[in-house]
């Protein structure tokens, strides 16, 4: 791991904020240093900061078979800068965001975050977690299922945590025609053979300590 380095990006789902996109809200303000106890104008700051260095970052890449990629991904992210700040409120007067209706922002911002993902991918591998994907939005589903086109051939792992729904059976969230059509390899590991018992005894040693006879 230390020889071979990985970007981490966390979306994480909210189970009480059904809002669209809750996930993707949720990395945009981590990733670009929004916080809610600073002004508006702080936090445009800081996402201008955050989005001038990895726009810098892209341009000081030293790879001449990567050149033509990484100018794409810089044209198209400063494009669609607004997009991914209107995403978190922050407001371009005039900009693509305000000019888009419905369609035209989803569309956006499907390129956006395909731009953004595989910019970090060049910087060095990506492993994009979405965690609890159980609570995760139609919306959502339907940016995930169409970024799998766009991210297929770059070095991104899409690792997905999940339960059980409530009638037991497992959340779709990849659909199996966007995993053929795109000749995506995928591995599954299912948690739900282990024993009572065997879940006890793990999570008293990733504990290191006793666990309530109510677990």
């Amino acid at each position: 791991v230390n020889k071979h380095p990985v970007s981490w990006l966390v979306c994480k789902t909210d189970q009480n904020l059904r809002k669209g996109l809750n996930p993707f809200h949720y990395f945009l303000k981590y990733y670009f240093s929004q916080s809610s106890e600073a002004s508006k104008e702080e936090n445009k700051k800081s996402f201008e900061h955050d989005f001038d260095c990895l726009i810098q970052d892209l341009s000081k890449v030293e790879n001449p078979e990567l050149g033509d990629l990484i100018e794409g991904l810089i044209k198209e992210l400063n494009r669609t800068k607004s997009v991914l700040a209107g995403m978190i409120d922050i407001q371009y007067p005039d900009s693509l965001w305000e000019y888009l209706d419905a369609k035209g922002r989803y569309q956006n911002i499907v390129s956006s975050f395909a731009a953004l993902f595989i910019a970090e991918s060049v910087l060095q591998p990506l492993v994009l977690f979405l965690e609890d994907g159980h609570w995760l939005d139609e919306i959502s589903k339907s940016l995930l299922n169409d970024l799998m086109r766009l991210l297929r051939n770059h070095p991104i792992l899409l690792l997905i945590t999940s339960r059980y729904k409530d009638n037991q059976s497992k959340p779709v969230i990849i659909l199996p025609e966007t995993i053929k059509e795109n000749d995506l390899p995928q591995l599954e590991i299912d948690l739900n053979f282990l024993s009572p018992d065997a879940i006890s005894s793990f999570t008293m040693h990733k504990l290191d300590g006793i666990i309530s006879e109510d677990f």
